[in-house]
């Protein structure tokens, strides 16, 4: 069930830190739909370095990489080992972890020898109201400028099946007002 706009509206200002006045998103956007990406990763070899990670994308495609500590892989590089550590379990069985920091979100998880694991996100798809009515995708948590614009900058901090609730950053990125933008 969709939250109201007044606890979003809390909602956002909570994560925020503060109290914002809400009003409605920015006027030439209009919120699509709620997107849930799937990402399955699995640390396959533990050995010695270059540890094998598989990624099995959501359009069914899967890629094996072969990371280092402090190198990126994946599509658009997004992903960086920065720990690997060799464990055992009381029964001899190998539970060595990796973690993992999304280069976008500034998040790190864990990834333990062959245990599949979803680290995909939720995404807001957003339609221009002007011109050709042209589609965007936005991650939540992630920054974004409407297109063939530079200013002024958003992020994206809630993703309801209803809407979208996105904030107005300024230019030294302070968050600033907070937009509900709906269907």
């Amino acid at each position: 069930m969709p939250l109201p706009k007044c606890l979003l509206t809390l909602l956002a200002s909570v994560i925020l830190g503060g109290t914002v006045p809400a009003e409605d998103g920015p006027g030439p956007l209009v919120f699509v739909q709620r997107l849930e990406r799937k990402l399955i990763m699995e640390l396959k070899s533990t050995e010695n370095p270059p540890f094998q990670v598989t990624c099995a994308y959501e359009d069914g495609k899967r890629n094996s990489y072969f990371v280092e500590l402090r190198h990126s892989f994946s599509r658009g590089e997004r992903y960086v080992v920065s720990k690997f550590e060799k464990k055992t379990s009381a029964a001899g069985a190998d539970v060595s972890e990796m973690v993992v920091k999304d280069i976008l979100t500034k998040k790190d998880f864990k990834l333990v020898y062959r245990v599949p694991q979803d680290v995909g996100g939720i995404e807001a798809q957003f339609r221009l109201k002007s011109g050709q009515g042209e589609t965007f995708n936005v991650s939540k948590g992630d920054s974004f400028t409407l297109p063939h614009q530079s200013e002024p900058t958003y992020r994206l901090v809630e993703v309801q099946p209803e809407s979208a609730t996105v904030v107005r950053l300024d230019k030294g990125g302070k968050t600033g007002t907070v937009m509900v933008i709906q269907k």
